[in-house]
Parts: C-alpha cells; structure tokens; sequence
C-alpha cells in the first residue's frame, strides 16, 4: 500500500519513493551530470538495487561509459547546448519517457547517478567517465581472481526509477 507523507511516497516497509517532479531541484542543478544504469540483466530486482546503493555500482571494463547512459536532465548547461544546436530543451518528460522505454535487456528499474561536472574530463573520446580526471568517484575492489574492478561510490547514486511504479527509490541526498 503507497501513502503520501510529507510530499514522499511511502509504504508500510519503510522504503521512500519519490516522482521525477520531485527530483527536479537534484537532477537539473548547474555542476552535475546524471547518468542511467538499467539493472535488466540482474532480473529488476529490489535486492539488486539495494546491493548498488550499499556496495556501488560495479563498472564494465572500469568505466561508467561502458556501464552508464547519459540522460539528458536539462541543467542550464545542457539546456544552452541543446538551444546552441537548435535541439527541443530537455525535460522531465523526456526523462520519463527514455525510463519508460529503456533499451538495455527490458530494465524496469533504472539506476540513477549524479556526478560533478569538474570529476569529468571532457576533453576525452569517451568524455572520461573513466574518472582517470581524479578517480574521485570510484571505489576499487579486489575480486577473488585478483582482478581490480571500480565501482562508482554509492554517495553518487541518486536513487533507482521504477518504470512500474513510476517513482524513484530510496533517495539519498
């Protein structure tokens, strides 16, 4: 059962859901790129969620450019590039509507990441995602085969959009 509390959404397990309109203060702030992960593969899972925001999001081949897809969140920079190229200004319906029809392996849950713009070497073919910048926003774990494998920190996950719901959950700011 959902119920509004304090402008949240909440259920009887404690979990707070939050709309995109919610969110729009976060994810349209000057500084901040947001990034999508769709957890498809995994099944959609609430525990798969919940492992990416206590042990990070899990990078292919230690980059989030492998691993991530940028969503165009009209920030002021993003809406001045989109008006410069004469592209329709970014908004929450898009936002929605990318969640919606997310094209990686039928994900119904999509992970949401922010990241400052001054961690991102833009110069870069890949627009470094890489973070060799800084590295500032991964966490470097040693798996079982020695193998060293970067996880985004879990301090730039914003939440996980649930396309069935239509709510993002357990915000974290």
């Amino acid at each position: 059962m959902v119920e509004q509390e304090n402008g949240f959404i909440s259920t009887k397990q404690e979990e707070n859901y939050v709309t995109l309109e919610q969110l729009k203060s976060l994810l349209f702030e000057s500084g901040y790129m947001c990034y999508g992960h769709g957890i498809g593969r995994m099944g959609n899972s609430d525990e798969i969620v919940g492992s990416i925001f206590s042990e990070g999001l899990r990078t292919k081949d230690n980059s989030l450019y492998f691993t991530t897809v940028g969503l165009s969140t009209p920030t002021p920079e993003l809406k001045e590039q989109y008006k410069e190229s004469g592209l329709p200004e970014p908004s929450i319906e898009n936002l929605k509507e990318k969640f919606n029809n997310w094209q990686h392996l039928d994900s119904k849950k999509i992970i949401i990441a922010r990241i400052p713009i001054e961690y991102i070497n833009t110069m870069g073919d890949y627009c470094d995602r890489d973070g060799e910048m800084f590295g500032a926003f991964y966490i470097q774990k040693v798996q079982p085969n020695r193998k060293i494998i970067n996880y985004l920190d879990p301090k730039f996950i914003v939440g996980c959009f649930d396309v069935e719901k239509q709510v993002v959950k357990n915000i974290k700011f």
